[in-house]
């Protein structure tokens, strides 16, 4: 049935759950991609929907919710950064006195430290650098 749907580029009507409060929101759509994978014996499917149609308030509701949603995941990766700097500096810290009082492996954990720092605040850097775009784009 999926690949009909692709296919033909027929539309679907959905009926979308909001959390935390199970609103209820009716949308058309039509399926632009689909994973269809078995695990066991039960069968996933993934789809990706471009919705076309939504009433306004659905609409409001919709947007409202993914805006909250990408804001709160663009906070964590911020608080990933600050995590990140402080285990940065902690190993600079951590390696300088190791290495001041010649205890090499004192030295080689803080950098280490360093080195964790430095991977996660790149890796947080990138992602939330990516949500802020999406707000300077006014993407939601």
């Amino acid at each position: 049935m999926i690949p009909y749907l692709v296919l033909g580029k027929k539309e679907v009507a959905l009926e979308i759950t909001i959390p935390p409060n199970d609103e209820k929101i009716k949308a058309k759509g039509r399926v632009v991609w689909y994973d269809l994978s078995s695990r066991e014996a039960s069968y996933f499917l993934k789809a990706g929907i471009f919705l076309k149609e939504m009433e306004d308030e659905d609409r409001k509701r919709w947007e409202a919710f993914v805006k909250n949603k990408a804001l709160e995941t663009g906070k964590i990766w911020q608080y990933i950064q600050i995590v990140s700097s402080f285990t940065f500096i902690a190993g600079i810290i951590i390696f300088i006195a190791g290495f001041s009082g010649k205890l090499v492996t004192i030295s080689k954990i803080g950098v280490f430290f360093s080195i964790i720092g430095l991977i996660g605040f790149l890796l947080a850097w990138w992602q939330h650098r990516r949500f802020m775009l999406f707000k300077k784009f006014k993407l939601f």
